[in-house]
Formats: C-alpha cells, structure tokens, sequence
C-alpha cells in the first residue's frame, strides 16, 4: 500500500461571546459536529478573547498532495468550516494572528502504528500519535462546581466577616470564589473541578469558627431510607445505583446514621426519581422521597421557628426586667416603698432589699437568656474576631459584674468606714443588664419578624407547586389513539419525564410539559405576572406551578424535578438574594473594623472622663457627687458598648437585594443578584435587538416577485418552493416564515424537490445543492439578501442589478419595512420574496417611558438600513440605529455605544433622582442590551448589563444579568425602575445605619453632656440598638410596595430619528 504522511494541524483562534464553562461546552460540540476530521477541541479561556480555543486537526496526505499545497488548502478549508459553525453558533470568531503548528507523522492505513512516545513542542503541547489517531492534550479550561452551605448563627456584617475568615483560612489555590449571606445564613463556594477540597472540609473549618454549618445540595435528589443497620449497607446502596445507572449518576451518597441517601444526576437524564426509589426498594430498604420543596420549606419553617425563639425569650426577660423596672422608677420616688427596698438585710447594715432582689432576677437573664450572646462571643474571639455579640456579652457583662462587686463589697465590710464619702448608698446597674437583654430579645424578635417577610418571595413561589399528581398508565404513546389504562395519585417529585399527568380544573400543573388533549386556560400570573389567563390546547407549553382553570387536560411531562422552570426561578431568586452588591464592599471593609473600634472607643471614653474628673478641675464636683466619679465614668463606657449596632449596616444591603428580588419575581422579572441590581440603575442606554425583540418576531410573506426575462420560466409556486426547500434546514424566522407560508397557506407540494450541501452564512443567506425529482443533475441554490446574491462571482447574478425597475421594486419594499429574500439557482437570479414584521404593540409606549427617564436608545439589526429606517418611523424614540449587523458586529456596536460620551441629562426628565449621576467612572456610557436569541449572547455578555426578553434562550439566559419571563418589553422599564428603587432604598438604609452610629456613639460617649447636663441612660441606648437594626429591615420591607409604572401615563418627548446616528 502507498504510505501516507498524517498531518496534526494546531489551529488556533480569538472566540468571543463565551463567559461560562457551559459555552465552553457549546463551542467544542459546534465544532465537532460540524466540521469533519477535528481529532480535538481544547477551549482554553472563557475569561479572554485572544487565542482561547485550539482545535486539533488530522489531514492523511501522499507526498504529491502536499508537493499541490493540499496540506493548505484542506487547512483553510477547514477553518473557514470552524468560524462559520461558530458563528452559526452565535460567537464571533478569526483565525489567531500567530502561526499554527504543523506536525507530521507517518502511517500505513492499513497498519496501526505501534509508535507511543509523546513529541512535546516549543508550545508546551503534547501530541500522542496512537494507534493512527492523533490527539493532543494541554491544561484544560478551568471547569469548576459550586457548594452552598447553610450557616447558622450569623448575627451581623462581623460575623459575616468571620466566616469569610473561615473559608480564607483553608488556604487552597483550587478555590475560585465565595461569598457570604447574612440575611439568608447561607455561603456558597466555587471550586475547581478537580478539586481535591471536599465540601466537608469546608462546612467543618466553619464549623470550628463557632458557627453551626452543613452542606445543602439544592438540585440532588434526596431519599429517606430505613432498614439500614450496619456498615456495609451504604456501600452496597451506592454500589447497587452507581451499577444500575453508569451513564445518568454523577454520585451517590449514603449515610446509615441519617438515614438518607442523596444522589446527583447528570443534566437532562432520563432515569428520574422514581427509578432510584424502586431500586433501593429493589435492596429490600424502605424508601420515600425527600420533598423536592421541604429544604425550601424549611427555611420558611426556620425563620418562624427563629422568630418564635426570640419572641420566648423575650416574654422569658418580661418578668425579670420588668419589676426593676418598676423599683427604679416606679417605687423610688415614693417614700414609702423606697423605705421597704432600702431596709438593711445583712449584718453589717450595708445591703439593701433592692439589691437583693435585682440580683436574683439578673442573674437567670445575664446567664441563661444571655447565654447565646457569651456563647457567640467567646468562639469569635476565640479566632481573634468580634461581632455584635461581642458588645452585648461586654456591655451587660460590666454592668453585671460591676453590680455583684458592689453587693460583696458591702457584704463583707468590716464597718460604716467604708460608707460613701458622700453619706450616699453605692449605684448597682443589675436593672440595666436585664434590661438591656431584654430589649436585645425584643429586637432581635422584630428583626426575625422583618426578615421573615423580606423572604415571603421565595416561599409563596415555592408553595405554587402541588405535593401530589395524578399519573396514568397508556398502552399506546401515539397520542391520537393513547389509552389511559389506570391513574393513581404519586408524590409530584416522583414524576419523570414523559410521564402522562393528569390535571384536573383548579389544580396546578405538576411539571412543565404538553398539551396531549383537553383544552384549558393557565393562570401564570404568579410566575410571569400576566394577569389574564393563557388559553391553552393540544400541543400547547404548561408551566409547573401555574393553574389549571377550568377543563381537565394530559399534560406529556418534559421537566421535572429541579429542571422545571419554577424550580430554576427559585433558584435564581435565590443566588441572587445571596450575592452582594458591589457597594455592599465598601460596608463590609467598615463592618471588619467597626466591633474592635466601638471596644477602643467605649475605653477612650472612660479613660477621657475618669482623667477629667480626677486629674483636672474642669468637671464640677455637682456632675459626680450623686453617684461618684467612677460610676460616672463607667456608665459612660456601657453606654458606648450597647449603642453601636453592626447588625443595621450589615442588613443595609442585603435586605434591599432580597426584598427587591422577590419583588421582581413577583413580577416576571428575575434579577440575578446585587451586581446586575446595581449596574442596571446606572443605565444610559439600552441597546434592543430588532427581530424578535422591538418586533413581533413573526415575519409574513406580503409579495411575491418572479424576475423578468429568465430562461428558465419559472412562476411563483416554483420560486416559493424552491426557497421553501432551502429554508427548511434554516432555523432563521425569515426562513421558518417562508416554509410555514408555503405548506400552510398555499398548501405547496416540495416533496419533489432535495437539497444536500446545506452551509448558512450568519446574517447574509445560505447556499446548498438543489435537485429535483427523476434528475440526477444538481444546481447550486443561493437564497439571502441582495448584497448575498451580489457578492456572487457569476455574471448570472448581476440580472439583479442589470434591471433599473426590479431594482426600484426591492428599493421600495424594503422602504415599506419589508425585508428582501433573494433567490438565485445557478447563477441565475430567480426573484424574490417580500416579507414583513409587525412592531410590538408596547414598544412605542415602552421607548417613550425610556426617553422619560433619560435613557437613550439604541437599535441593531441585520436587516438593511432601509428597512431599519422604517421600522425605527413606525416605533419612534430610537436616537441610534446600526442595520446590516452580522451577530459578531452587535459586539462592536455595544462598544461604540459604550465609547460615546454621555449626553447632557434633559431637566424635564425628573423620573429618577439619580439619573445626574449614572454614568460610568470614566463619563462613559452604561448600556444594556435586550435581546431574545443565541446571537445575541455575545453582545449580552459585552454589554455592561444584558436582558433577555420571553426568557430568551438557554444561551441568553446564561449571558444575562436580568431575565424577562414575560415577551413584554415594557418590563423593561419596569427592570429599570425597580433597580433605582431598590439602589436608593440601599443608599438610604447605608446612610440610616451610617448616621446612627455615627451621631449615637459620640452621643454615648458624653459629647452633649457639658452642654445639656442629660447622660444618655444604657438602656435606652440598648433600645436603640435593638431598634436600628429593626428599621433597616422594614424600611426594605417598603420595597414591596413598588407597583409597575401606568402604561397610560403621557409622555413629554414625542419620538424622533435622527438620520445622522443612523449606521
């Protein structure tokens, strides 16, 4: 046999658009479905632009191919393969400017190679040739998998800090990120892949920072198993699923002293909760299924149960600090009753009732209802941290311990010389420690109380979703002749896909599925906030959670579990309540300081008056001679203690973001943490997609044109045919517009037309073979646009051009709005068909409100500019319009607008108070970009922020910072309204929280005494304290009345395009 040389070609290019590992994923199989003999797809970086992906080619060429330049000119077809299914896969994408590598080695085809050594290559590459299949390896882009932790005990921003320690602490290079949640007592860390650390490790280095934590798996299927009694049983349930199911199960773990097993499953797996059941049942083990919704409804059990926690202990404190209450105001002024306390009850004469009652009702409030605060405080300092409960457990104890002190001092004085220089009985504070913890407890009840209404969101999302479902058995899938042979009633979380469910009227719908039978109406105003409801038949989209309003249906299941879209809602409201703003930054580096600087400051303050009062004259002796210059002193550093109030600012941010979240899902609107929150309320310009986004997305077919004087004599039906055939393999909605108005309306026959060769060109057209019935013959078939069919080499082509009128008749339907699809066969062009998209029927309202709130607005299409010209007079309010984008052009659009100066804010536009300073650092432009489909995503991810309307595509939900369940752009508005209100309703709980430490610590600390002569008491500075941290929440709470803004409303600008901005 010939010998022939094997080439490995390292091709190399810039990808852009990708931003996460999942588009790592979509890139490599674009590829490799795609382009034929890629041996190897490496992406090396989501993160940058600039040689990220490296793909592995293998060419078997003889030596007189390469003596041809072959070995060239199959590579550069190759590429231009990759960057088209690249682009066709919505990145932009260039061959890397560097040279690509050669490596040539050679093979028998009929032998195989025995050849097994690794050649390594000045890149740093290996290329193995084995067995004649050539593959090289490199470091593979970092793939990482993400843990999240429940942590219990986390009381304000120093505790928080504290745990971020914990997590710092461990010290291991595969750790990428992790943030900490205050309000929901939850972490979450990401980690590599390959990962040696172990979420255990983590949870118990937490652990031993004093706070109670576990690992939660959110979208693991959880069974609660009994009959487990000894070691090996775990093992051999692992064992048994992992056998069972190879292909479908990530892990299994298995604990005989929980009784639980938890198992992983891979995405999109068709073996479901209900073949895992039967086969531990299969062991001969008990099993249920944990409810899918119970880890989500014991977090709303949880903050109930924290709050009736709190709410006991403080009726507990009631009648301790109540009756010293009573004696120190009450009974003290009153002779008679003064004159039973103070009666003398030691020998010495020196103790008083009074002070034998307070310490018998302090002590059960300092030690067992203070407890928990010593508790806290003793673990944090025991990792050199303070936190809130640091200054409780110091303030109370001082005033506690200062108290017992008097009590035996007097108790074991040996005579009256010891008396108060002053003839005046010793102060005790026992009332003020009490009192204190009692106010803390009130509180803390309050707080409990707000935070449990600032998570309503999330519960009653996850209380739409029925326990139960009424499943039937068919004997016949085919859904025109499916037998229903029995229903019986299952746990909904048992359901798997391409189950056949039953709903009946009133009852919600269990997965997301389709219409089998039966004709509805759905209820999904609580998941996408439309208020009518959705009239739904045979084929129709259900949506689990949502209800079923009046006729019984069969819903065929397509997402269960954790993949149904209500289950992915929560979870997204759930990462974003747990994610941090940006500003909350700056709060957390005060909150890090703040505990060890309220301790110096309360010492400073001490040590100032005790220098004051007894190294100088400039205190009168009338301020201390009532109770002496010591305890003047010493209520001065209390006062101090229990004043300050971390616990307010490190709500601040996060009780806005939670609340503000919900709020939005509430509405249809999901916003994916604080970072999006805050970057869209700083928007200037929002950039739309015009297909599908400023437009219906439906285009239909208005005129059809043969064109004149072709040899071919070729009519209508014949031109809507052949385009039809084409644009069967095209996804495009011009395409699927074309064949749905040829088989539907005109009711055309193509069966005897084929084509093969099919190749797309991204915002132009595409090209394939096209044969027809009983011909062997094929003709090469080109349908696009006008410049598409120009730019073609034949001269067959120019009869588009070579006719004055036709071209007048293409000028004037794209002038009408119509978008032009050409059709040319062999180089003869055909004609053309004229199709029109429909304006949202919002859009013009939803522009207008933008305009009003000084947002400028911004167009990108890949239509022409005439075509854009119309659709932008019929809208109104477009100040840019960019026309003839291909999907990697929207990129450099995004940037453009970003490089624009920002112009002068408008005076009669008073809708935001903050609209003088959005604008970037640098007076740049903020743009988001709104879009619907897979090419949109690179500009999504360019963007400062991206929308995604009618929850896009997978890829566009992945790429944006705000998703719109809704296919309504006037959500839009609403996006942006409710970012500034939650940002403002942020900065004014930072300024509340901010101005209360800073005007009531120096308060504390006797700045106005000199001047007004009025100590502030510590327990009305306990109250305080107790009550900011109470105000930060509810004034979050407020957030929930925010109401969409009137589509009604009149607007001010009226809508103008200016041509000058017109690209």
């Amino acid at each position: 046999m010939d010998e022939k040389d094997e080439i490995i070609e390292l091709l190399e290019f810039d990808v852009s658009g990708m931003s996460c590992d999942r588009c790592a994923m979509w890139v490599t199989e674009a590829i490799k479905k795609n382009v034929e003999n890629v041996v190897d797809v490496r992406v090396k970086s989501v993160k940058t632009t600039e040689r990220n992906v490296c793909v592995s080619l293998k060419l078997l060429l003889s030596d007189d191919d390469e003596k041809k330049g072959a070995s060239s000119s199959s590579s550069k077809t190759e590429t231009k393969n990759i960057i088209r299914a690249l682009e066709l896969a919505g990145y932009g994408c260039v061959e890397s400017n560097e040279n690509n590598t050669t490596m040539k080695t050679t093979t028998n085809p009929g032998v195989f190679s025995d050849d097994d050594e690794d050649e390594e290559e000045e890149k740093g590459r290996l290329i193995k040739s084995s067995n004649s299949v050539s593959s090289f390896t490199e470091k593979q882009t970092i793939k990482s998998k993400t843990y999240h932790f429940n942590v219990e005990g986390m009381t304000c921003a120093s505790c928080v800090s504290g745990v971020e320690n914990a997590i710092k602490s461990i010290q291991d290079d595969s750790m990428i990120s992790f943030s900490v949640n205050l309000l929901s007592e939850s972490a979450t860390v990401v980690i590599a892949n390959d990962s040696k650390l172990k979420p255990d490790d983590i949870a118990n280095e937490i652990s031993d920072f004093g706070f109670d934590c576990a690992v939660s798996k959110p979208d693991a299927m959880k069974f609660n198993v009994s009959g487990m009694v000894c070691q090996s049983c775990p093992p051999r349930i692992e064992n048994a699923i992992l056998k069972r199911f190879p292909n479908d199960v990530v892990s299994v773990s298995a604990s005989e002293l929980l009784e639980k097993v938890v198992v992983e499953m891979k995405p999109g797996t068709s073996v479901g909760a209900r073949d895992i059941l039967y086969a531990i049942q299969s062991l001969g083990y008990g099993c249920e299924i944990w409810n899918e919704n119970e880890s989500d409804e014991k977090k709303g059990r949880k903050s109930k149960l924290i709050e009736r926690k709190y709410k006991k202990q403080f009726l507990l404190s009631v009648p301790l600090a109540l009756p010293l209450l009573l004696m120190m105001i009450v009974f003290d002024p009153i002779d008679e009753t003064k004159a039973f306390f103070m009666q003398k009850v030691d020998g010495n004469q020196r103790v008083s009732l009074m002070w034998i009652i307070s310490w018998i009702l302090a002590t059960p409030a300092q030690f067992v209802l203070g407890y928990q605060f010593y508790a806290r405080a003793f673990s944090a300092m025991k990792h050199k941290t303070a936190t809130m409960d640091t200054l409780i457990a110091m303030g109370t104890s001082a005033a506690y311990f200062y108290s017992v002190y008097v009590v035996l001092k007097n108790v074991f004085s040996k005579s009256h010389d010891d008396e108060n220089k002053h003839g005046k009985e010793d102060a005790i504070f026992f009332e003020t420690s009490t009192v204190l913890i009692s106010f803390v407890l009130l509180g803390k009840w309050l707080e409990a109380r707000a935070k449990g209404k600032a998570s309503e969101a999330i519960q009653k999302l996850v209380s739409l979703a029925p326990n139960t479902a009424i499943i039937c058995e068919v004997i016949n899938n085919n859904i025109e002749a499916m037998q229903i042979v029995s229903e019986r009633e299952i746990d909904s979380n048992l359901l798997q896909r391409d189950d056949v469910v039953k709903v009946v009227p009133g009852s919600a719908f269990p997965v997301d599925g389709v219409v089998l039978s039966g004709e509805t109406a759905a209820d999904e105003s609580a998941i996408t906030g439309e208020s009518l409801p959705v009239p739904k038949t045979k084929n129709s989209f259900v949506i689990a959670g949502t209800t079923n309003t009046f006729g019984t249906v069969f819903v065929a299941a397509t997402n269960v579990g954790a993949e149904r879209a209500l289950n992915k809602i929560v979870r997204l409201v759930e990462d974003a309540q747990t994610s941090k703003a940006p500003i909350q930054a700056r709060a957390d580096k005060i909150s890090a300081v703040f505990v060890p600087s309220v301790v110096a400051l309360a010492f400073l303050s001490f040590i100032f008056w005790l220098i004051a009062v007894k190294a100088t004259t400039s205190v009168p002796k009338s301020w201390t001679e009532d109770e002496g210059e010591f305890v003047f002193c010493f209520v001065f550093f209390v006062t101090v203690l229990v004043i300050a109030c971390p616990c307010a600012l490190g709500l601040a941010t996060p009780t806005a973001v939670m609340v503000g979240t919900g709020v939005g899902a509430k509405l249809g609107i999901l916003i994916k943490g604080g970072e999006p929150l805050e970057i869209a309320h700083d928007v200037t310009v929002v950039c739309f997609d015009k297909t599908g986004t400023l437009t219906l997305g439906l285009p239909s077919v208005v005129e059809v044109f043969c064109a004149p004087g072709t040899n071919v004599g070729i009519d209508e039906a014949q031109l809507l045919k052949i385009a039809a055939v084409a644009e069967k393999s095209s996804e495009h909605p011009l395409g699927k517009a074309i064949v749905l108005y040829v088989e539907e309306d005109r009711q055309l026959d193509v069966s005897d037309l084929s084509v093969s060769n099919f190749a797309a060109v991204p915002g132009r057209g595409l090209e394939c073979m096209l044969r027809s019935e009983g011909r062997q013959q094929e003709k090469k078939l080109r349908v696009g646009n006008s410049d598409f069919i120009l730019d073609d080499d034949d001269d067959g082509s120019k009869a588009i051009s070579s006719s004055s009128s036709f071209s007048e008749i293409i000028r004037s339907c794209e002038e009408k709005g119509c978008t032009v699809v050409c059709v040319e066969l062999d180089g003869v062009f055909l004609g053309f068909i004229a199709l029109a998209d429909k304006p949202r029927p919002e859009a013009q309202k939803a522009l207008r409100a933008l305009k009003q709130r000084n947002v400028e607005i911004a167009m990108v299409s890949g239509d022409n500019k005439a075509v854009c010209e119309t659709i932008a007079r019929q809208i109104g309010s477009i100040d840019y319009i960019f026309s003839q984008c291909l999907p990697r052009d929207k990129v450099n659009c995004v940037k453009e607008l970003q490089a624009r100066e920002r112009k002068p804010i408008s005076s009669s536009g008073g809708s935001s108070s903050s609209s003088s300073r959005r604008r970037t650092k640098n007076g740049k432009n903020v743009v988001a970009f709104v879009g619907d489909g897979v090419n949109d995503a690179p500009a999504m991810t360019r963007a400062n922020i991206g929308i995604a309307v009618g929850a896009g595509t997978d890829i566009a939900m992945e790429a944006a910072g705000i998703v719109l369940v809704k296919s309504d752009i006037f959500d839009v508005v609403h996006a942006l309204d409710l970012s500034r209100a939650t940002f403002r309703r942020i900065e004014m709980n930072l300024f509340f929280s901010l101005g209360y430490n800073a005007l009531g610590i120096p308060i504390a600390a006797g700045l106005l005494y000199p001047f007004v002569k009025v100590r502030l008491p510590p327990e009305v500075a306990g109250l305080a304290m107790a009550l900011s941290s109470v105000s930060v929440v509810t004034s979050s709470l407020m957030l929930k009345r925010f109401k969409r803004c009137k589509e009604e409303e009149e607007f001010e600008d009226e809508a103008v395009v200016t041509t000058d901005n017109i690209v």
